[in-house]
């Protein structure tokens, strides 16, 4: 579902031997992770390759638990790593629906309004969907722009060419819906870009600087970003899913939909505000706007799952060539779990092991 396109394709993955439970056994605890905690970290982290880190967040009645794993030569050490820097892929989109959040509460933007009455871009058909619509996935756009070509299936780094002026053009002549705007559930990488664009042209400046404005220099997430340049000295190579590096990929004017960097310790600062904030100024990223299956449901960026735990939790994930990421929150409970890996996403058909550890924690803690 998240991933979009790339879920449509099947691909053989090359199988990874087992660390033996031996090699795992005295790990450690950390501020309170229990054993059984422990040894379901241990057991995913040692189904990918080598060179494999998983560096993870759990809060869980105000107590804050980092613990990261590394895989080298087939054995797991801990690490140090909630500072360390992934690629966060489509966990991006929170935060760009933050954005759009923030809009809405300053009385820029109608959430109900239509889209091309506030921008710009011309679309062609003149399509009557809305800002709640490009934000829960029922706009009725495709996943990505048909003029990108083949590039798209190019793992390494698929959204390169995907510049401005294409976006600009490919709405402007080659736009076509899928669907009705707001009948069905579609994930699209193209709305939330077109949601960056438009906000961006709104307050006369770029994405990034929005982020950094609005909500990463107020929480002191000093190592979150959407310049990777700007992270370099602490960014985690990302590997394929044979273990391979692999390039960071380039989001272009689709950037508010995979662009952002970030740590498990800067997503555990926007965890503990997001309880207070899901609550109040943000309550529309946590309210069901559109059900997408019996166990499914999406509210504003976050997806709300409801067969998981007792009670429903919001959630999303991301995933690119080099990693694959997963988050859960419950503001209600001030829970949350964050799962970042270095682990390539791409036609990688363990991938949803990393979800469901998320999963699991999620449990671990109700």
């Amino acid at each position: 579902m998240i991933l979009g396109l790339f879920l449509l394709i099947v691909a053989s993955c090359k199988v990874t031997k087992p660390v033996k439970q031996a090699a795992y056994e005295n790990l450690g605890q950390s501020g309170g992770l229990t054993d059984p905690q422990i040894d379901s970290i241990a057991e995913v982290v040692s189904m990918f390759p080598n060179e494999t880190q998983f560096s993870i967040a759990i809060i869980n009645d105000g107590k804050l638990v980092f613990y990261g794993l590394e895989r080298k030569e087939d054995k797991l050490h801990r690490v140090f790593n909630s500072n360390n820097v992934f690629e966060l892929g489509s966990l991006s989109k929170v935060f760009t629906t933050n954005l759009l959040i923030n809009s809405v509460n300053e009385g820029k933007i109608n959430l109900d309004g239509l889209v091309k009455e506030i921008s710009s871009a011309k679309l062609k058909g003149n399509p009557d969907f809305t800002f709640r619509q490009l934000a829960n996935h029922t706009s009725g756009l495709p996943s990505i722009p048909s003029n990108m070509g083949t590039t798209i299936f190019n793992a390494d780094n698929p959204y390169a060419k995907c510049s401005e002026t294409k976006l600009k053009t490919y709405l402007s002549e080659k736009l076509e819906l899928n669907g009705i705007p707001g009948e069905k559930y579609e994930y699209s990488n193209l709305g939330m870009g077109l949601l960056r664009y438009v906000l961006a042209e709104m307050k006369d400046t770029d994405y990034k600087t929005m982020l950094q404005r609005q909500i990463f220099d107020p929480l002191n997430m000093i190592n979150t970003t959407a310049d990777r340049m700007a992270v370099k000295q602490n960014l985690v190579q990302g590997y394929n899913r044979n273990g391979k590096r692999t390039p960071y990929w380039d989001m272009g004017a689709l950037e508010g939909a995979a662009g952002i960097y970030s740590t498990t310790a800067d997503l555990a600062k926007y965890a503990l505000w997001s309880f207070d904030a899901l609550n109040g100024e943000l309550s529309l990223m946590k309210q069901m706007s559109f059900s997408v299956t019996p166990d499914t449901d999406i509210a504003l960026g976050w997806h709300i799952i409801k067969n998981k735990t007792e009670k429903p939790f919001l959630w999303h994930n991301g995933g690119s060539g080099g990693f694959k990421t997963s988050m859960a929150i419950d503001p209600d409970k001030k829970t949350a779990v964050i799962v970042l890996t270095n682990v390539g996403a791409t036609f990688n058909s363990r991938k949803q092991l990393i979800d469901n550890l998320c999963f699991e924690l999620m449990r671990s803690i109700e």
